[in-house]
């Protein structure tokens, strides 16, 4: 990892777990990166109706919604950013579900911050962010 200029662009953090969130936005800060951490759906639902984040990272269980809700009610605001599904073990169906929503990668628990930084680079990329 080396830090990079990257000011401009927000990566939003959503995660029952404050450690979890506490790691990302250290390791995201560290590459220059503009992070806002959410305990909840509801919150980071609220967030994304006032502004798009460049990339979100999204825990697929929190204690009020799961991420394919969150991600159903974004598309059907046509709120479009891409996500990144964290989770302890892959579960196919609903991957593939996330996916169909929309979803741009998943990113296993426990994570390794190198992988981390390259998923997010590579969608924030993909959408055309700086």
């Amino acid at each position: 990892m080396g830090s990079q200029q990257r000011s401009d662009v927000t990566v939003f953090v959503v995660d029952r777990d404050l450690a979890v969130r506490d790691a990302l936005s250290f390791v995201l800060t560290q590459e220059g990166y503009q992070v806002v951490t959410f305990a909840d759906g509801a919150s980071l639902l609220a967030a994304m109706r006032e502004r798009l984040p460049g990339c979100a990272i999204l825990d697929v269980r929190m204690a009020d919604l799961t991420s394919l809700e969150i991600l159903r009610e974004l598309r059907a605001d046509n709120c479009w950013a891409p996500f990144l599904i964290t989770c302890d073990e892959v579960d196919v169906p609903m991957a593939n579900e996330a996916i169909k929503l929309g979803a741009f990668d998943f990113i296993e628990k426990p994570f390794d911050a190198d992988a981390v930084v390259s998923r997010v680079r590579e969608a924030v990329r993909r959408m055309g962010s700086p």
